[in-house]
């Protein structure tokens, strides 16, 4: 897709792009405008050429002056280092990407993980309205989770966590988590444990929840609702432990499977009230991010332009 945006004199062009496990999203933003978006699959064998022939893509095809580059990554990241300090779906470990993309490109360049930068996005989109004690949950390949509390990001002391996708959610063995251990949240619900169930299904290839969503929307396959439901059920009781331990003001939900949260979106809540301490019943809030899969380009774009 080739970049139409005229020159904007003045103001802050800022180059977004949200790494995923599956897909890399990216887009252009002249101040707080999205002028451009796309995305491509990722290519977790060679993520390094590919990450840098894309940007010199976007470069070349913009043709106008860039103030930023911020990239978000799927794992642990020291921001202020610049450096990947493990993304697993990536193989990179320990690695500073900022560095490494300085040597190629003369801009104002960082990084971020792609859990803060769609929280923050995710806040943007409700104009910064919670940011008292806030999580957001990113539903992708994976399942990751950031917290915002009074007015700042949530770090930890090693920067790993928090790794709500690599919580114990299950004692069935068949579920196996990309990190090579059984029972993970992320094997049982993340988009990639659930695309492999509909390919299993359905005898197919490729990245088929979309078209299957369509189905179940039009009451076709009840086995495709099943497989849905089945994730949706331990999604929301692993969001009902937090709420049991954090008693956030709200939760929002974002990444490549809101589609997937907005429909059973009555059912995410239910279980979750359900499930929740009877002290917290009737009080917990989720909210589906109205910018979805593009929650992590908004917020880089709020980083780069200084609005947290």
């Amino acid at each position: 897709m080739r970049f139409v945006v005229k020159r904007v004199m003045n103001m802050k062009n800022n180059i977004c792009i949200d790494i995923g496990g599956s897909y890399i999203k990216y887009a252009v933003f002249s101040e707080n405008i999205l002028n451009e978006y796309d995305l491509v699959q990722t290519d977790r064998t060679n993520i390094l050429n590919q990450l840098k022939d894309l940007i010199r893509k976007i470069i070349d095809e913009m043709q106008y002056e860039v103030s930023s580059i911020g990239i978000s990554i799927p794992g642990a990241v020291d921001t202020e280092k610049g450096l990947v300090i493990h993304a697993i779906n990536l193989n990179l470990y320990n690695f500073n990407l900022v560095n490494y993309l300085k040597k190629y490109f003369n801009f104002n360049i960082f990084i971020i993980s792609d859990r803060d930068a769609g929280l923050i996005g995710c806040l943007k989109s409700e104009n910064f309205k919670y940011t008292k004690n806030v999580l957001g949950i990113s539903w992708g390949t994976g399942i990751a989770l950031s917290i915002f509390q009074d007015n700042k990001l949530y770090k930890s002391t090693n920067k790993f966590a928090p790794e709500f996708g690599h919580t114990y959610i299950s004692d069935n063995k068949k579920y196996i988590c990309f990190c090579g251990k059984k029972g993970c949240l992320n094997a049982i619900s993340g988009a990639q444990a659930m695309r492999n169930t509909i390919n299993d299904y359905l005898q197919m290839k490729g990245d088929n929840i979309e078209k299957s969503l369509i189905e179940v929307k039009q009451n076709k396959d009840e086995k495709l609702k099943q497989i849905f439901k089945n994730s949706i059920y331990y999604l929301s009781k692993a969001i009902s432990n937090i709420y049991n331990t954090l008693d956030p003001e709200c939760v929002f939900i974002w990444g490549g499977m809101s589609d997937v949260a907005q429909y059973f979106y009555e059912d995410i809540k239910n279980i979750v009230n359900d499930s929740v301490h009877k002290s917290l019943k009737d009080k917990n809030k989720i909210i589906i991010s109205k910018y979805g899969r593009k929650s992590a380009l908004y917020g880089i774009n709020s980083i780069a332009n200084g609005e947290v």
